[in-house]
């Protein structure tokens, strides 16, 4: 992830950290601890709607026993295996599934560093229709709720009371965006209450990315997205500005394509 883009990115995140109470010094905001993107995998379990997924993704955390806050990062929809274009495929044969996850390792550690527990898992089951069209965000949902109860039984490297989920942030890229304010309402199987969201480039392509979630929420857009534009992000701004009572912010990228957020990814589709 480029510097430009990092570093609001991670100023909106500090931000609404901030206002879900507690102290820069209890978040270890500024310290320059650093944390270490670490892979980990679960297995493969069955979701309820019967989809098989596997639970893997990266984790980053700070030093210190906390607790700290945490962080939540969602992936877009994109390509799931690498022999399939065309998300018709699932399971993906062995060793083709693509962790489109991995992408945001500068942004999990450069969260770490600054006193958060960030986590980024692998969401492919929700971006396949391979084992069938899946309601917007159910199995992310059901893949972030079972990502947080790993995480609290220390499954994940960080001992349960390290963790403080009265500060929990979700940042969601593209169709990601419209999960984390899915996530936001309360209104699926993901039971923690979630304090803030950040909606980085968000995708309008159907309606879970237009939910009003009440929470502290910023929003933030690339000048060259050639994938979803500036114009979905403003529309989503302005329609929370309208029906909302939490704070939102409107945050511009100079010179940041859509898929620059996302390491993994090649060239935007629609370069501007």
């Amino acid at each position: 992830m480029p510097l430009l883009t990092a570093v609001p990115l991670l100023t909106a995140v500090i931000v609404l950290v901030g206002a879900c109470g507690g102290s820069s010094q209890d978040a270890g905001i500024g310290t320059g601890v650093s944390g270490t993107a670490t892979s980990w995998n679960l297995g493969t379990v069955t979701l309820a709607d019967g989809a098989p997924s596997r639970l893997w993704g990266l984790i980053a955390v700070p030093e210190g026993s906390g607790p700290h806050p945490v962080v939540i990062v969602l992936h877009g929809r994109h390509p799931v295996c690498s022999v399939d274009s065309d998300y018709g495929t699932w399971p993906c044969q062995e060793g083709s599934e693509i962790p489109n996850h991995e992408g945001f390792a500068s942004l999990v550690e450069a969260l770490a560093a600054r006193g958060m527990i960030a986590v980024a898992p692998g969401l492919n089951a929700q971006h396949t229709f391979g084992a069938g069209e899946p309601a917007p965000t159910t199995r992310t949902a059901e893949i972030v709720e079972r990502t947080v109860d790993a995480l609290m039984a220390g499954k994940l490297g960080m001992p349960a009371e390290g963790v403080d989920l009265d500060r929990l942030v979700v940042v969601g890229h593209s169709v990601g965006a419209g999960e984390a304010a899915v996530l936001a309402t309360g209104s699926t199987v993901f039971e923690p209450k979630v304090s803030g969201i950040v909606k980085l480039q968000p995708g309008l392509d159907d309606p879970a990315a237009r939910p009003v979630a009440d929470v502290p929420t910023v929003v933030v857009v690339g000048e060259c997205d050639g994938d979803t534009g500036v114009s979905g992000a403003i529309a989503v701004s302005e329609a929370l500005l309208a029906e909302r009572a939490a704070p939102i912010a409107l945050v511009g990228l100079e010179r940041t394509a859509h898929n620059a957020t996302n390491s993994g990814l090649g060239p935007d589709a629609f370069p501007t």
